[in-house]
């Protein structure tokens, strides 16, 4: 399968594989010690997403409102089939809700949740945090911990139906334009992962990074940890490739 091919086909699936390997691995190489690394590197990958869309948002000559938080996120789902959000409550706080999700359903079908629960529990938060300080995302429940839905609260922010409809609005006027390929989420969790564990564990973060690398390659095969390689030295604060929508919302 030529290397373009593979690439078109990179999903959340190996974003949280990826992710729940470097878990794991962590955790018999280092032990508990590891779990500070393992949610520094959560934390730092959802604050530089979300500082990449406050950048996005700014750039176009927007607010940092939560209306356009919701825009300018970064990902599609590879088939809209994997995601069911909904907004089942708009005041007095924003609630949304998560029935299904593409990274809860890869690691049920591994046997992984134990790993996945560290990212579900603090990229959320961090996320809205590094998009705007004083955005208040509250997890309430969470499904890698065994609820039936992931419930999350946007704290003293409320909506309406023309909120709603203004997002779906503002999001077919950028059609995409701030959405980042999976290659590259992939490569940013990586890193981020990878920068924590060394940070905090020297050597032995080092060998929970090859152990992870040779069970990503076995998973999913050369051409995917090839990609995964080329994002070496990137940075992942940058916004230099996005090109302002030109558009007046």
């Amino acid at each position: 399968m030529s290397k373009d091919l593979v690439r078109s086909r990179l999903s959340a699936k190996e974003h949280a594989m990826l992710f729940a390997f470097i878990v794991r691995n962590a955790l018999n190489i280092i032990g508990k010690d590891a779990e500070a690394a393992i949610e520094n590197g959560v934390i730092k990958y959802g604050e530089q997403r979300g500082r990449r869309m406050a950048k996005r948002v700014l750039k176009d000559g927007e607010e940092l409102s939560l209306l356009n938080y919701l825009v300018y996120g970064e990902w599609v789902p590879y088939e809209a089939s994997e995601m069911d959000i909904k907004f089942p409550h708009l005041v007095p706080e924003l609630n949304m809700v998560a029935h299904k999700c593409s990274w809860y359903d890869c690691w049920n079908k591994k046997d992984m949740l134990e790993e996945g629960k560290y990212y579900c529990k603090h990229v959320d938060a961090a996320l809205a945090r590094g998009f705007r300080e004083d955005l208040d995302l509250d997890l309430i429940s969470n499904r890698t911990e065994g609820a039936e839905k992931c419930d999350f609260y946007f704290r003293e922010e409320a909506f309406n139906e023309k909120d709603l409809e203004e997002v779906n609005r503002r999001k077919k006027i950028l059609n995409g334009l701030a959405i980042k390929p999976w290659d590259y989420h992939i490569a940013h969790i990586f890193n981020s992962m990878k920068d924590s564990l060394i940070k905090y564990h020297g050597r032995l973060g080092e060998k929970v990074i090859e152990e992870s690398l040779r069970d990503y390659e076995k998973e999913f095969g050369k051409e995917t940890l090839e990609i995964l390689m080329e994002y070496n030295n990137t940075d992942f604060e940058s916004i230099d490739d996005y090109k302002d929508s030109k558009n007046k919302f």
